[in-house]
């Protein structure tokens, strides 16, 4: 009698993790992962998935963002050095550098 319970334990066992290893398989090879367009009564797709619908709601985003001038007269913004240097012009080389050099021997 004990080994017919342990022979029925291991197969139920055996049954259970073949089930969670073809649930596995199903979840991560054969699930569709695209969802679904619903359309409206229009044949139109919602506004939720057309695409570049986050692109829109950022530009909206981004037009309503204003630059305030009070910046540019801060401590921070007028205390800011020029460390830029000034470049001096100098004379031009040949017009064409690949031709032959000619009469310096």
């Amino acid at each position: 009698m004990q080994n017919e319970s342990s022979n029925t334990k291991k197969i139920v066992s055996g049954l259970v993790l073949l089930a969670v290893i073809a649930y596995a398989i199903y979840f991560f090879f054969f699930r569709n992962s695209v969802p679904e367009i619903v359309l409206d009564e229009f044949g139109n797709p919602v506004q939720a998935q057309v695409v570049g619908q986050d692109l829109i709601d950022t530009l909206t985003e981004l037009q309503s963002v204003t630059l305030s001038d009070k910046v540019f007269n801060t401590p921070a913004f007028t205390n800011l050095m020029d460390f830029s240097i000034v470049l001096t012009p100098e004379t031009p080389g040949r017009n064409n550098p690949f031709s032959p050099i000619t009469g310096s021997r």
